[in-house]
């Protein structure tokens, strides 16, 4: 009868460490993907309502600490940017504004007033902001 009971103890602990094991190696292949997500340069643009560059704006990248400033054109590019990354653009007189990058792969903001600004999405509709 007790080397019955540790056939089984045996048997038991063996599924206990298989599952660690798969659990481990599932959690591995997991962070293994979400490390391979694709990663990708984006530009931004920003122009005044006449439609001109604005130079010296800062702008920053939320998750990756990616930060600057504009030069003449009004552009600035990221880099290694994913889907999950967000944008902060400080702009004078609109106060700060964040923006998602989705699935861009350049972004225009256009300033139209104080308080009004646009850009398009990566559906291709123009989001209308105020502040």
């Amino acid at each position: 009868m007790k080397y019955y009971w540790r056939k089984h103890i045996k048997i038991y602990v063996m599924k206990y460490l298989h599952f660690l094991f798969l659990l481990f190696f599932m959690s591995v292949i997991a962070w293994g993907q979400d490390m391979n997500a694709q990663k990708r340069d984006i530009t931004l643009k920003i122009l005044n309502k006449k439609g001109r560059p604005v130079k010296n704006i800062m702008v920053q990248s939320i998750e990756s600490g990616n930060a600057g400033i504009t030069d003449l054109n009004g552009l600035y590019v990221f880099k290694n940017m994913t889907d999950d990354d967000r944008i902060s653009i400080l702009l004078p007189k609109y106060g700060e504004t964040i923006i998602p990058v989705d699935e861009m792969d350049s972004i225009v903001v256009n300033l139209l007033s104080t308080r009004i600004y646009t850009y398009e999405n990566s559906a291709g509709e123009y989001i209308l902001s105020y502040h």
